[in-house]
């Protein structure tokens, strides 16, 4: 078991194997979690408190993905190094450096982080998707381009996903599902989702599953679930004669569990598909806030999931806004909940993830 950590717009925090509460019994009304914050004074500091993203690489190391940039974490030192937009003149290589040029980001505001199975490191951000090679160190960045039929669809590259055969998925801000076809170098528009009352229906979370089904969170048309063929789209969505049906269209988050259940982050609290097999007759079961019970959910609104199988009771933490972080007991069927109050900086969490065992 490693540490648990939890991105806020507060800062990004720490959790040590040994202070995460075993069972519910265990868990304390406050947790010590460890802080890590901006410094304007000091370049080895987080490079901004507003944490979108976490992800850690077949080696180990954490990448942090900010409204600032990236930072890159070496728990050896506890000190972070960062990527960002670097002025083009200091990043040309001359011939005179002693050390190659450093690699630059196209964009410092980044939603999404993931490495594919050559080593080669993606970041979304506003303006699109940036390809890292660091061992040549060679950056390769894919915008928008109407006059390319073969460039990203639209901008910003809201998430990503390396599916188990290693294709590349990306979904951005204008409802576009996009598989990268390494081959030639560019995107095959796959999908684009539908317009809601608030314009295209942004693709928010995506996830795959044991079978090798891919799930889609948008942002208005729900949930949709491509087949492992790649070749039908299943959508699912709310349906106010059916109690059973997902709460609400909009989907912010989505994390597949131990069991393959699906757990669905919305705006009208979490919806969990137990049985992601049989979809003849889907039934969602609800976790919605109630005022009058201290157990239930702290918040409607929720943003992310993250599960610790090596904990007895494989507890789901549950990422909210502006309610905190929830410890979900499944034996129970209650939640723990950890604000300000608790040790947090933050009550919105944005992202959680477990790191490998033990420290590099």
């Amino acid at each position: 078991m490693g540490s648990l950590w939890i991105g806020t717009y507060g800062g990004l925090n720490q959790l040590l194997p040994a202070d995460i509460p075993m069972t519910k019994e265990q868990a304390p009304s406050d947790l010590p979690f460890i802080h890590y914050r901006n410094n304007p004074i000091d370049p080895h500091s987080l490079s901004d408190d507003a944490v979108l993203s976490i992800f850690e690489d077949n080696a180990g190391v954490l990448w942090i993905g900010t409204t600032n940039g990236v930072s890159k974490y070496n728990r050896r030192v506890s000190q972070f190094t960062r990527l960002q937009v670097i002025p083009e003149s200091l990043t040309e290589d001359d011939g005179d450096r002693d050390e190659p040029a450093p690699l630059s980001l196209s964009d410092n505001k980044i939603y999404a982080l993931v490495e594919d199975q050559n080593g080669i490191l993606w970041v979304g951000n506003l303006l699109g998707l940036d390809k890292l090679d660091r061992n040549a160190g060679i950056r390769t960045t894919y915008l928008y381009d109407p006059k390319d039929p073969n460039s990203l669809s639209d901008i910003q590259g809201n998430v990503i996903l390396v599916d188990h055969a290693g294709i590349l998925w990306v979904g951005t801000d204008g409802g576009w599902l996009e598989r990268y076809e390494p081959e030639t170098d560019s995107f095959d528009h796959f999908h684009r989702f539908g317009e809601t009352r608030f314009g295209r229906a942004r693709v928010e979370a995506m996830v795959e599953d044991s079978n090798g089904n891919l799930w889609f969170g948008t942002m208005g048309e729900g949930l949709f679930r491509l087949d492992p063929g790649r070749t039908t789209l299943t959508q699912f969505v709310h349906d106010p004669e059916d109690p059973d049906s997902l709460s609400e269209d909009y989907v912010r988050g989505l994390y597949i569990d131990q069991y393959d259940s699906l757990w669905v982050a919305t705006f009208v609290g979490i919806n969990l598909l137990e049985n992601t097999d049989d979809l003849s007759d889907p039934e969602f079961i609800h976790y919605r806030w109630d005022p009058d019970d201290p157990g239930s959910l702290s918040t409607d609104v929720v943003w992310s999931f993250y599960e610790d199988p090596s904990l007895d009771d494989s507890p789901i933490w549950v990422g909210t806004w502006q309610g905190g972080l929830n410890r979900f007991d499944c034996t129970t069927q209650s939640f723990t909940h950890y604000t300000v109050d608790d040790g947090l900086p933050d009550n919105s969490v944005g992202c959680i993830l477990s790191d490998s065992e033990g420290y590099l």
